[in-house]
């Protein structure tokens, strides 16, 4: 697995947007005592993506789950590597409510 932010964040950390991508690991039940932390993620991907297929976002966002990470998805239509304003959107609102309830909790 690349880019296993879930991993590395202090537990303190609210939310991570990330792009993410699982490289051919399906049993990632042996990761899950490496995770310290499980702050909500998001992932962003484009349907017209031909650097990263946009099945790994569907890859990613499974494997979160089965490592107990809370995880949101959106998927760009017609976007290839690269993030769009719906995109952006979908990655303000995500952070404004997660740190919303990170300041509720406090």
């Amino acid at each position: 697995m690349s880019g296993c932010a879930a991993r590395s964040r202090p537990p303190r950390s609210s939310a991570i947007r990330a792009c993410w991508i699982l490289k051919g690991d399906t049993d990632v039940e042996g990761y899950k005592p490496q995770v310290r932390a499980r702050p909500p993620v998001l992932l962003i991907h484009g349907d017209a993506d031909e650097l990263i297929p946009a099945q790994a976002l569907f890859h990613s966002a499974q494997a979160l789950s089965v490592l107990d990470v809370p995880v949101e998805w959106h998927m760009s239509a017609g976007v290839g590597h690269g993030i769009d304003e719906e995109g952006l959107r979908h990655g303000g609102e995500f952070l404004a409510r997660r740190l919303r309830v990170a300041a509720r909790a406090q």
